[in-house]
This record gives C-alpha cells, sequence and structure tokens, in this order.
C-alpha cells in the first residue's frame, strides 16, 4: 500500500479559512474512510482464518514519526 495521496484543489473564490476549513473536512474524510477499509479488511480475513490459512494479514508496527505500512498478502 504504502503511500496515499489525496488529490484536492482549493476553491479560490472562498476565502483561506474557509479553504482551509474545507480541505480539513475532506482530508478527515479521506483518512477515515481509507481507515475504515484496513479495519474491515483485517476484520473480514480474521473471520476467514477459519476458513482458509491463506489469507495473512500482518501489522507492522512502526516507531512514532515513521510511515506504516499495511501488508496485506493475497
Amino acid at each position: 500500500m504504502g503511500k496515499t495521496t489525496i488529490n484536492y484543489t482549493p476553491n479560490k473564490k472562498l476565502s483561506p479559512r474557509v479553504q482551509r476549513y474545507q480541505f480539513r473536512k475532506h482530508f478527515l474524510q479521506v483518512r477515515t474512510r481509507l481507515a475504515g477499509n484496513i479495519s474491515n479488511h483485517v476484520r473480514r480475513s480474521e473471520q476467514e482464518k477459519v476458513s482458509s490459512q491463506n489469507d495473512v494479514v500482518s501489522i507492522v508496527e512502526v516507531p512514532e514519526g515513521q510511515t506504516q505500512e499495511l501488508n496485506i498478502h493475497k
């Protein structure tokens, strides 16, 4: 997975303060959506582990300040 880029074009007609607010709102929505996808995947594979041992989900814990990658092997 690695890095996720969020595409966002601010509305230049609005004031900078509103632009910042809208960006934050957009970013939080995207982030929660991504987090939801990951946790759902992990939960699903936990259930599937009973039926198939092929699904290996390894979450690598990384020290603070480094990027965290989620390795999902199918």
